[in-house]
């Protein structure tokens, strides 16, 4: 069990594609398997994550949008010109 708990820690800390999957299972599983303290533990891990995980969404959405931005200004002046 510990080292099911390991893998799963290891796995929350590296995951970004379906992440909330995952976090949904290792939740339960600390529910099931584990102790309050565990569960606690493995909540904040989870939470701190998924701040991450969308703090990294938001930073990818930003740049989309400033990408998409730069190249309508460029396409703009391309136009301009002729």
């Amino acid at each position: 069990m510990i080292r099911c708990r390991n893998m799963l820690y290891q796995l929350v800390n590296s995951v970004t594609e379906n992440a909330f999957l995952l976090f949904d299972y290792f939740i339960q599983f600390e529910r099931e398997e584990g102790t309050l303290e565990d569960l606690e533990k493995a909540l904040a891990e989870v939470n701190c994550q998924a701040r991450r995980l969308e703090r990294l969404r938001m930073r990818r959405v930003t740049y989309a949008v400033q990408f998409l931005n730069e190249e309508s200004a460029t396409e703009v002046a391309v136009n301009a010109m002729r």
